[in-house]
């Protein structure tokens, strides 16, 4: 009986963590002719992963946005893309999954920003909210198993993908799914989760071998497309690993600082 107090007591804790509430904030209501391109609703904070985010409706569309500040962020979203869940349960289910990531891996040619981000590890780090809105272009919906992916950079519509970097060289996320589409009707309590997803090529300083992380074990459904904007990046300075963050550091263990982006909050609508 002593050798199982141990496991019954992890399990316990998992049990009741698993079941604590989670904050809860209220949607903000927005008229219809709102764009996603002028979201201005993160009015709540998170001071773990210091990010800005807010949600909002126009009892047609959910909205969402996410300020990313900690320029360690921007690594661990290069890595792993960046995931929002919705759980019309009010729990944290991830069976409606909106996932951005990039469509493939850098080209050296690809753009005169690129050359610019490589000069030295401060502009690295100053360009890199600029890097990840104009090369994460993947968009995968998964709507409770109904997968469907397509481009950022063309006109889509009802779902709507926007990364940008604002004035203050932080990436911007806002995104706008169908309150239908996600199984929410007008006054009821979701759940909604922020995160970075894993990246498929391991976390030691490789880089990745194609696209993004593979969350969705597969693509399907047509190529659609959404509106995006680009602007400058975040100062700061980065050590090892490249581009993508993922050195190794001078004890030859992973890079630290890599713990995955994650908040989970309710919403009132």
């Amino acid at each position: 009986m002593k050798t199982k107090t141990p496991v019954i007591a992890v399990g316990a804790f998992l049990f009741f963590a698993s079941c604590a509430k989670l904050p809860i904030y209220e949607s903000k209501t927005l008229d219809k002719t709102n764009s996603v391109s002028t979201l201005n609703i993160s009015d709540n904070y998170d001071k773990k992963n210091d990010i800005h985010f807010g949600v909002a409706n126009d009892k047609t569309d959910l909205l969402v946005q996410a300020v990313f500040h900690d320029r360690q962020s921007f690594m661990k979203i290069m890595r792993g893309g960046i995931i929002v869940n919705f759980d019309p349960s009010g729990k944290k289910n991830k069976d409606y999954q909106l996932k951005v990531e990039r469509s493939g891996r850098i080209q050296p040619e690809a753009s005169g920003e690129r050359s610019q981000f490589q000069r030295n590890g401060q502009n690295r780090m100053q360009n890199m909210p600029m890097l990840i809105s104009s090369v994460f272009n993947k968009v995968t919906w998964n709507q409770n198993g109904k997968v469907t992916v397509y481009d950022r950079s063309l006109e889509h519509d009802p779902v709507d993908v926007q990364l940008v970097s604002n004035s203050q060289n932080e990436l911007v996320l806002n995104a706008k799914v169908p309150l239908v589409d996600i199984s929410v009707h007008s006054n009821q309590v979701l759940s909604v989760g922020i995160e970075t997803g894993t990246p498929s090529y391991g976390g030691t300083g490789g880089r990745p071998s194609g696209g993004g992380s593979g969350e969705f074990g597969g693509s399907t459904g047509g190529r659609m497309g959404g509106s995006g904007m680009r602007g400058s990046g975040m100062g700061g300075g980065m050590r090892g690993g490249g581009m993508y963050g993922g050195g190794r550091s001078s004890g030859g263990g992973a890079s630290s600082g890599m713990e995955p982006v994650r908040i989970w909050f309710q919403v009132e609508l």
